[in-house]
């Protein structure tokens, strides 16, 4: 188990979660917030679920109607790879 402490962790209040902290901002994963300093104050942004249905099952509903009706899906392959690529990214500076 690995423990570390900051000063800057960019996230907006101490509690217990799951956050990403990177040198340029973080993200609380439940729920969903992008955090970090913005011209020397704080910024959050938040990400709204507003269905009621359970997320996952929404997107693989969304998959396979995409799959039946050879329709485009909501997030095409080159943003997954970016978003990917981003996350790798923030791994990486986390070791």
């Amino acid at each position: 188990m690995l423990f570390e402490t900051s000063w800057a962790a960019n996230v907006p209040e101490d509690k217990e979660t799951l956050s990403i902290s990177g040198t340029k901002g973080g993200i609380t994963v439940f729920p969903y917030s992008l955090n970090k300093a913005t011209q020397g104050m704080m910024t959050t942004t938040k990400a709204d679920w507003i269905s009621g249905e359970d997320e996952e099952l929404a997107q693989l509903r969304h998959f396979v109607s995409c799959c039946i009706e050879n329709t485009l899906p909501l997030v095409k392959a080159n943003e997954a790879k970016r978003v990917s690529a981003i996350i790798e990214e923030i791994y990486k500076q986390s070791i």
